[in-house]
């Protein structure tokens, strides 16, 4: 995920390193403020974890639909119950 960072530092890596000094604690500054973004793609890191949009009531029913299943073939007596 590209940023104006990135992108103005792309093509200078060398021009980076020279100011990596003084942009390195303006950057931490930025982050630690609850910024930053304009230097880091943070969305990029957990973008790629997401696999496919689904509604939350699927997201909730699936762990707890599993979560059952464990804790039936855990306790037999639970299973007779229903």
């Amino acid at each position: 995920m590209p940023t104006a960072f990135t992108e103005e530092f792309a093509q200078r890596p060398d021009e980076l390193i020279e100011r990596a000094v003084t942009l390195g604690p303006t950057i931490i500054a930025e982050i630690l403020a609850g910024g930053g973004e304009q230097y880091v793609p943070f969305a990029g890191q957990s973008v790629g974890l997401i696999r496919d949009i689904r509604p939350a009531h699927d997201i909730v029913r699936q762990p707890m639909e599993e979560a059952e299943q464990i804790l039936y073939a855990l306790t037999p007596a639970l299973a007779l119950q229903t």
